[in-house]
């Protein structure tokens, strides 16, 4: 059932405060992924905070390696981490408006921070379970 919604327009939003310490180059810190414990990172979807740059990205891939991205600029990384904030994130996925092009769009405390169009036809299936949290070291096994 959630590949069901996640397979069409949706919206993510939640709440976050990057604490992380500066990137390492060597750890993820997920903030979601619902990935497919067999072949990840294809057929699965993520939202994590990059070790290269400490930036967010938000991925759809299927199993054919044809993938969505949604590339966000983490605020909080000139800010000393006893300054930092809770940031509010949406992720607006619309594959309705046109049968043809979907649209991705993310929000970050209320202003439009990245959009990409895509083909709606980037899918998931997969029985892997949506997890909120967790980071991965680097060459993790998920």
């Amino acid at each position: 059932m959630l590949n069901n919604v996640l397979n069409d327009s949706f919206s993510l939003e939640l709440w976050f405060l990057d604490a992380a310490p500066l990137p390492d180059h060597s750890i993820n810190y997920s903030l979601l992924y619902k990935a497919d414990k067999n072949q990840f990172t294809d057929n699965s979807i993520w939202l994590y905070r990059k070790r290269q740059d400490g930036n967010l990205l938000f991925t759809i891939q299927n199993g054919d390696k044809q993938r969505l991205q949604l590339a966000i600029k983490n605020p909080s990384l000139t800010i000393p981490n006893h300054e930092r904030t809770f940031h509010h994130l949406v992720i607006n996925i619309d594959r309705r408006s046109n049968k043809e092009t979907g649209n991705a769009t993310a929000f970050l405390d209320g202003k439009e921070v990245s959009r990409s169009e895509f083909d709606p036809r980037i899918k998931i299936q997969n029985n892997g379970d949506l997890i909120v949290g967790n980071n991965h070291s680097l060459n993790s096994p998920w």
